[in-house]
């Protein structure tokens, strides 16, 4: 199978694949379209797409001389037939066997050991092929080495698709017709029989596992996993470039890119419109966004009456003695913050008080002045040339006397407690007299 135009599957996107017709996606290699779909993601600007392809075509070209090495070892006529762990009398077989074997052993096509145990979906090393590819190859998952497998047999000319199962993938030779293989270097040419099996080789050895296994492992099926109906079906070109924008999604979920994995969902969606699965993560993915948006919406509203409500920016009240006459400029509005006792006068705006800065605000001061007195807390102070300093209100001049302590006056209380005092004698008196009327009434 081509690469693809040699300029184009370097620089094309994924999303600009999804819009070829399934005609011009045949001609993609499955690799060139893992990388594509990948492209952008962390990790992927210092991968050469080129040098990846180009160590795939020199694989495949391992595993043809070593293929025609070993074809010795393989007998048509024996009678043996084959198993879920040897390739018995099937030719089929006998080719993925050694392709496999090659490629485990000789080109370190392995699984990651750091993900058996501990999965991470956030790495698009584990999951996409330049993971293995690529001058720092670290080894693959099962969502990568199945991959390589189809690539490189795909290039040697083997009817081979991947396949889906429950979290897992692994790919099928599937030709129910035979097979003419046709190579160069060597030039020969063979027909392999028709032929249906699966092949296992994410993992430790390699295996021939018959479908029934797959309904039970990595995991065992639900009911709606048969009702879907596109686990173990042999993937066409778009739906493996949709599955591969489903790992693009994850990857970015997982790194914490909530929106941009959404576009991913999307558009597997248009590539598989029949796909449930993909309509329920898409919707379900959506939600979850919608919500995490929601949540971050009422947290600023939090914060915002956080502080809306803290000192510092709250409308602090004027320091303004009881008692006392404000002179306010013409066209201020009134204050509602005023002491009790305090009366307002409104006078031309140079007659108006001088007032001082609220706090939180810098109150700039003389150069050799001393400070002001009985400031506010809050009031910060700055030291400048005399012509810049802030004019001070008379309380708080340092250089001027202290104004007399303000005294609340003290005539309407005098009066006050007079008429109390007279209400109170004028009980007392009618107390008395009721007292002597009791004694003096006859019985």
């Amino acid at each position: 199978m081509s690469n693809g135009p040699a300029d184009s599957r370097l620089s094309i996107s994924c999303w600009d694949l999804c819009e070829l017709s399934e005609d011009d996606l045949n001609t993609w290699d499955i690799a060139a379209l893992n990388l594509a779909a990948a492209r952008g993601l962390p990790g992927l600007d210092t991968v050469d797409v080129a040098a990846c392809l180009d160590k795939l075509d020199g694989w495949a070209q391992r595993v043809k001389d070593e293929t025609l090495r070993h074809i010795y070892r393989f007998d048509p006529q024996s009678s043996q037939p084959p198993t879920e762990y040897t390739y018995g009398n099937s030719f089929g077989r006998f080719s993925c066997y050694y392709m496999l074997q090659v490629l485990q052993q000789d080109c370190g096509v392995v699984y990651n050991p750091a993900r058996k145990f501990d999965p991470d979906f956030g790495d698009p090393a584990d999951v996409f092929v330049h993971g293995i590819l690529d001058g720092n190859g670290q080894g693959g998952t099962c969502a990568s080495m199945p991959i390589v497998y189809v690539a490189v047999g795909r290039r040697l000319g083997y009817p081979v698709n991947l396949v889906q199962t429950k979290e897992h993938l692994f790919f099928r030779w599937e030709d129910p017709r035979g097979t003419v293989i046709q190579w160069d270097h060597p030039k020969m040419e063979f027909w392999i029989p028709p032929d249906r099996f699966n092949v296992e080789g994410a993992g430790e050895g390699i295996a021939f596992y018959p479908d029934s296994h797959y309904i039970q492992w990595p995991h065992l099926w639900k009911e709606a996993d048969f009702e879907h109906r596109r686990y173990l079906r042999s993937l066409s070109t778009k739906e493996e470039l949709a599955d591969f924008l489903v790992q693009r999604g994850e990857c970015q979920w997982e790194l914490g890119q909530q929106e941009a994995s959404l576009q991913a969902y999307y558009y597997a969606r248009q590539l598989a419109p029949d796909d449930s699965r993909y309509e329920r993560l898409h919707a379900m993915r959506s939600g979850q966004c919608e919500h995490r948006r929601e949540l971050e919406r009422q947290r600023l509203l939090e914060i915002n009456e956080l502080n809306r409500r803290a000192p510092q920016y709250q409308q602090p009240k004027p320091v303004t003695p009881a008692f006392r006459t404000v002179k306010i400029a013409y066209g201020t509005p009134y204050p509602t913050d005023l002491p009790p006792g305090t009366t307002v006068q409104y006078v031309p705006p140079e007659e108006a008080d001088v007032t001082l800065p609220r706090p939180g605000q810098t109150l700039k001061v003389a150069a050799g002045r001393p400070l002001p007195r009985n400031l506010p807390p809050g009031i910060g102070i700055q030291v400048v040339e005399p012509h810049l300093a802030d004019p001070l209100p008379p309380e708080n001049d340092p250089l001027l006397p202290p104004p007399p302590p303000t005294q609340m006056p003290t005539a309407g209380v005098d009066a006050h407690l007079e008429r109390v005092k007279r209400i109170q004698q004028q009980n007392m008196r009618l107390l008395a007299e009721q007292e002597a009327y009791r004694t003096l009434r006859p019985s």
